[in-house]
């Protein structure tokens, strides 16, 4: 008598996914609702997509993120709410001289349910050229000035200077 083996393919997809667009390495961590404390945090180099298994999705899920050399994470923000309630779509993290670094966060589901989260920022400047460069910017109501005396004029398509 012939011996048949059935083959049969499990695949143990995550609950959640993090992808890092970011030019630097990414730290977070996940705090569930109703817990004291976050889960063991994570690491996702730039451009990374980092799978998480350690949880199901049956509550809030806020997540808290940390870039090296900045002074403080941020707070946690919520990114999975299982009714479908308003999630964030950024995160503030300051500097040590309290400059704000606003990262955005975009939230997906796929068609295999696996919900994923990518952390990036809209404007990125690398200085590169070894000499120091100061970039700054203010707000007015009527015009921002861009540090090196540059105006421009939110109302118009024109700059002056």
């Amino acid at each position: 008598e012939d011996d048949k083996f059935v083959l049969v393919t499990v695949s143990f997809l995550p609950v959640l996914a993090v992808r890092n667009l970011l030019p630097c390495a990414l730290s977070f961590s996940f705090l569930l609702d109703g817990d004291d404390a976050p889960l063991p945090g994570y690491e996702a180099a730039s451009g990374q997509l980092l799978a998480v298994h350690d949880f199901g999705l049956s509550r809030k899920v806020s997540i808290g993120l940390a870039i090296a050399g900045l002074e403080e994470a941020s707070e946690f923000v919520p990114v999975f709410c299982p009714d479908s309630s308003a999630l964030e779509n950024h995160v503030t993290l300051y500097d040590i001289n309290r400059s704000i670094l606003r990262l955005s966060l975009q939230h997906f589901q796929n068609a295999l349910q696996v919900f994923r989260i990518e952390v990036y920022a809209p404007y990125w400047v690398m200085n590169r050229c070894g000499l120091p460069l100061e970039l700054g910017q203010k707000w007015t109501a009527s015009n921002v000035t861009i540090v090196g005396g540059q105006s421009i004029d939110p109302n118009s398509s024109t700059e002056s200077g």
